[in-house]
């Protein structure tokens, strides 16, 4: 799909809520499920989808993080409409 054109995103490793977790733990999280799909994949991964989609997932700290590893589109997911940061 991907080599269709497909944009990939990554979403965690083991799907915690990012704003719940250590910093530590949320780094890893992040870091290395954008890690390996870029191995899977040979191309950047720049999309990020937040496990849970909800609001206790979206902190500044998570979106600093997201920041920090160049994913340039985030995205949680309400009942009734998405949000794009």
């Amino acid at each position: 799909m991907h080599n269709e054109g497909m944009e990939v995103g990554a979403h965690s490793l083991t799907h915690p809520n990012l704003g719940q977790v250590d910093h530590d733990e949320a780094i890893r999280q992040v870091s290395e499920s954008k890690r390996r799909l870029e191995e899977m994949l040979g191309s950047p991964i720049m999309l990020f989808a937040y496990p849970y989609g909800n609001a206790s997932a979206f902190t500044p700290k998570v979106q600093e993080l997201l920041r920090k590893l160049v994913i340039v589109q985030h995205v949680l997911q309400f009942r009734e409409a998405r949000l794009r940061y």
